[in-house]
């Protein structure tokens, strides 16, 4: 598995849970909406607000933890973010940190290994 590969399927976890939030939120302010004015506060409430909390810890915990370089653990969160929404952009190539290549394998025994 390339570091590539690693970080598209984190990023396509991270790209469904924030989707289902926005989920949450469409189906919150809908169904209201055509159930009638008598459950509409008390259903938003209900189905909003946790759309909402999905949706925010998704993207913060995403752009704190999840995009992680493989080799040298640098936060690479604000650059997946600029990307697309299910793959990393191939024009990003290298890690800003260590400058390592993310199309190279990723091995267990070589995580502190340096870069040459």
């Amino acid at each position: 598995m390339t570091g590539r590969e690693k970080l598209n399927r984190r990023k396509r976890w991270a790209a469904g849970g924030a989707l289902a939030g926005v989920g949450l939120i469409v189906a919150g302010v809908a169904v209201p909406l055509l159930a009638g004015a008598e459950v509409a506060g008390m259903a938003m409430a209900a189905v909003v607000v946790p759309g909402v909390l999905v949706f925010v810890v998704v993207v913060v915990v995403g752009q704190q933890y999840l995009f992680r370089c493989p080799w040298c653990r640098g936060n690479m969160g604000p650059l997946m973010s600029h990307s697309g929404w299910w793959r990393v952009s191939p024009k990003v190539r290298y890690c800003p940190y260590c400058g390592t290549d993310l199309d190279d394998p990723v091995g267990a025994a070589d995580w502190d290994a340096p870069v040459e």
